[in-house]
């Protein structure tokens, strides 16, 4: 890492990078960030920025990469599920902190995953990879999804899309932990409970928001560790990952892996000196922080507010301080897309979520009051 006056560069690559870029400075490092988004609060801390192109290819990325920062090391977080070739592309001469693209690799093909779980005798929900006949109670899954995008009720089909799978739908509270790991050992960073947003139809199962520090009980949190140990051993799982799991029939049931630092990231970040990606970068190291301690701090709620229908954010809007991710006055939002976070902290989970419901209703408010209307 560099000196206070000349910072060590990191490239960060992921959807929406802004939660990195603010771990980043607050370690000491010079981020320049590739994200998809361009928010302004992002921009504002970026030492450089690119935008992310919709659509874009492995060889794109990499020169993109390349033109906005070239020999500084990278950090990735959502974005790169199912193209293990983009990441290896972006990595290409870069020190890269985090897991190789050997992980991603054999995480993005379902049917390994899967058997991967048998071995490791990991509970998960029923999978099918033939669309059923009766296809009531279950979901299809695009594998190489993200924050619930690729996630939707079964529908009849006579053949296979390419690249999905079909899980049975399971009803119970959903949660994650997030965790450092080293390759052999696991440290916790916090338990989360994970909410939707059914604002959008079409994706029904959108990420609408976490709230950390809501741990499940103990004996569910014990099953969950044990899982994320197995996997780690497996897979040599370094730095930042996270699993989602939904707790049904009082049983913990595996849904997802998160290979990177996951929403959940933000949650944490404030309570960790030196910020949760300086502590991402020791582990990838070989080296968990804090001697395996983890520090306390206030249950804090993440809600991402999406857009109902094509909005045009005003040029002279003034946000909230609890706001975050925040599109760029005279933007347009394209419907079903994600306007901003809202943010909220309170001593415990169910205090906390309720002032970020409050501060939702609040924000949707003020929207209406400036003018906030369909896009031309």
């Amino acid at each position: 890492m560099g000196s206070a006056t000349d910072p060590a560069p990191l490239l960060l690559a992921a959807t929406s990078a802004r939660a990195l870029a603010q771990s980043a400075v607050r370690g000491g490092y010079a981020p320049h960030v590739l994200d998809r988004f361009g928010d302004q609060d992002t921009r504002a801390i970026a030492r450089g920025f690119a935008r992310w192109p919709e659509g874009a290819g492995a060889g794109e990325l990499a020169r993109i990469g390349r033109a906005l920062e070239p020999g500084a090391a990278l950090i990735y977080g959502a974005g790169f599920e199912g193209s293990a070739e983009a990441l290896r592309a972006v990595a290409g001469g870069r020190r890269l902190h985090g897991n190789g693209p050997e992980v991603l690799e054999r995480l993005s093909e379902p049917r390994a995953l899967f058997e991967l779980f048998a071995r490791l005798r990991i509970p998960h929900p029923e999978v099918s990879f033939r669309a059923p006949g009766h296809p009531s109670g279950w979901l299809c899954k695009d594998a190489g999804g993200s924050g619930g995008m690729g996630v939707g009720p079964a529908r009849v089909q006579s053949r296979a899309p390419a690249g999905r799978y079909w899980q049975r739908r399971l009803s119970g509270p959903v949660h994650s932990l997030l965790f450092l790991a080293d390759g052999e050992r696991l440290q916790v960073v916090g338990w989360n409970r994970l909410y939707t947003c059914r604002a959008d139809p079409a994706h029904p199962y959108a990420y609408g928001g976490a709230c950390g520090r809501a741990a499940p009980p103990a004996h569910l949190r014990g099953a969950a560790l044990r899982h994320a140990r197995h996997l780690i051993r497996a897979l040599g799982l370094v730095g930042l990952n996270g699993i989602d799991f939904i707790v049904a029939d009082a049983r913990v049931r595996l849904l997802e892996l998160n290979p990177r630092p996951g929403a959940s990231f933000a949650l944490y970040d404030a309570d960790w000196p030196g910020g949760l990606l300086r502590a991402h970068v020791s582990a990838c190291g070989g080296r968990l922080p804090g001697a395996g301690r983890t520090p306390a701090g206030p249950a804090r709620v993440q809600r991402v507010v999406y857009a109902a229908a094509e909005t045009l954010i005003p040029r002279d809007f003034r946000w909230p301080d609890w706001c975050a991710d925040l599109p760029r006055p005279g933007s347009a939002v394209a419907a079903g897309e994600p306007v901003c976070s809202v943010l909220a902290q309170a001593p415990a989970a169910g205090a906390a979520r309720q002032q970020g419901a409050r501060r939702v209703a609040q924000l949707r408010r003020l929207l209406a009051h400036a003018g906030c209307r369909r896009a031309a």
